[in-house]
């Protein structure tokens, strides 16, 4: 069992940007608080000098099940709660051209979710080398007081790998399969993503522990997706419909490393 708290304070743009030399909240000059966005929803902001800091409180709980040596296999669940006293979330101020103005307010939270990762050794034999197999699930929800939902909230996501490693070779097959985005902050329109699955390969050779050489591709089947937490596409975008960010498509990687 856990518990932990964190306390952060407004940065300097959730504090002081302000509307314009001669704008207001309610007739803000537009332009300077579309230029407050690290967000990527392409929505304008101003900040506010009365944000208090926003304090988490989490509790968590740990299983563990593994063999005897935690060397053949390993399964971990991880379920957790966190209370966000005064996060520091947003309110509507004026709406211009279909594009939302806000600033920055406090409001209670709640998120909560759970990790579970696991993995076995499939085979070591000197003929087969290390054969690994090892996953991933994770879920998060998160809300404000009202029942809204909070803005990157990630959706169900899974990732599967399977690894090989024989002597200086290493390979291995990923696949990660992603749940179609439904809960989402309707305030700041974030777009609904569809779900989707990518497939990844990769190799190896370690001359020594020093130089090794990488090559890897990634999206293999150059799946068309869009990106859960890629915010909006500012290029494609219209101000009536809010186009999820797409995703890399089919890529070539190559690398050679040196350790010292």
């Amino acid at each position: 069992f856990g518990f932990a708290r964190k306390t952060r304070s407004p940065n300097i743009y959730e504090r002081f940007a302000w509307a314009g030399m001669s704008g207001t909240y309610s007739n803000p000059i537009r332009m300077d608080m579309r230029m407050i966005n690290w967000f990527g929803d392409a929505n304008g902001y101003a900040g506010n000098l009365d944000l208090k800091p926003e304090v988490a409180n989490t509790v968590s709980a740990t299983l563990s099940l593994h063999d005897a040596a935690e060397k053949n296999w390993g399964l971990k669940l991880t379920p957790y709660y966190t209370k966000v006293k005064d996060f520091i979330d947003i309110r509507l101020v004026n709406t211009f051209g279909g594009i939302n103005y806000f600033q920055f307010m406090n409001a209670d939270a709640h998120l909560f979710g759970a990790d579970l990762s696991g993995y076995s050794i499939l085979s070591d034999t000197a003929e087969n080398g290390v054969v690994t197999l090892k996953g991933s699930l994770d879920y998060t929800r998160g809300f404000r007081d009202n029942g809204g939902s909070l803005y990157h909230m990630m959706p169900l996501h899974a990732k599967v790998s399977l690894n090989r490693v024989s002597g200086a070779w290493s390979n291995g097959i990923d696949i990660e399969g992603v749940a179609k985005k439904e809960s989402v902050d309707t305030l700041r329109k974030e777009p609904m993503t569809p779900g989707y699955a990518l497939v990844d390969l990769r190799t190896g050779y370690a001359w020594s522990k020093q130089f090794n050489m990488d090559f890897s591709v990634t999206n293999l089947f150059n799946h068309a997706y869009a990106l859960p937490l890629g915010g909006v596409d500012v290029v494609n975008n219209t101000a009536n419909t809010y186009t999820p960010l797409q995703g890399m498509g089919r890529s070539f990687n190559a690398a050679l490393n040196y350790k010292f």
